[in-house]
């Protein structure tokens, strides 16, 4: 008896769940590593924490939603880079970048997840595409900065617990 191949009418129901699965992985936007931020690919899920990932590729750092107090976007002019920055409890969060617009409604949907860097190449390369489709456009992030830095904030609490 040979081994027959199951036509696509006879795959079982749990075959058709984990295509469908990787299908959402897929839309999640995690294995855009260009995208410059992801979100949270359930509709009614929130985001808990924003991570911050430097160019570098050995740093970065998280920012719990619950500390959130707001943002202020200004769009760039001709060519100039945009600058977004967001407040949770006393620490800011500076992004400079071009696109922004996007992760702002991230943020309003309570779906952004993160923030990536770029370098300089990237920057250049995602600025280039040209996507007819609005929701396709990425955002390039050119800069992401905290105040105080982590060392400061985590040194400036041990002592405020002394």
């Amino acid at each position: 008896m040979a081994d027959k191949k199951p036509s696509e009418s006879k795959k079982s129901f749990a075959e058709s769940l984990l295509k469908n699965k990787d299908a959402q992985v897929t839309d999640s936007g995690e294995d855009d590593p260009q995208k410059g931020f992801t979100k949270e690919w359930q509709p009614a899920a929130q985001a808990f924490s924003l991570r911050l990932w430097f160019k570098d590729g050995h740093h970065c750092e998280a920012l719990p939603w619950t500390l959130y107090s707001g943002d202020d976007w200004h769009g760039g002019a001709a060519g100039k880079p945009e600058r977004l920055t967001l407040t949770f409890g006393t620490r800011v969060v500076m992004v400079e970048g071009y696109n922004l617009k996007r992760l702002v409604d991230q943020i309003d949907q309570g779906h952004l997840k993160s923030i990536r860097e770029h370098d300089s190449k990237e920057v250049a390369l995602i600025r280039a595409e040209k996507p007819s489709d609005p929701a396709e456009i990425k955002a390039a992030i050119v800069r992401v900065e905290v105040e105080p830095p982590f060392e400061e904030f985590a040194k400036a609490m041990k002592e405020g617990e002394r």
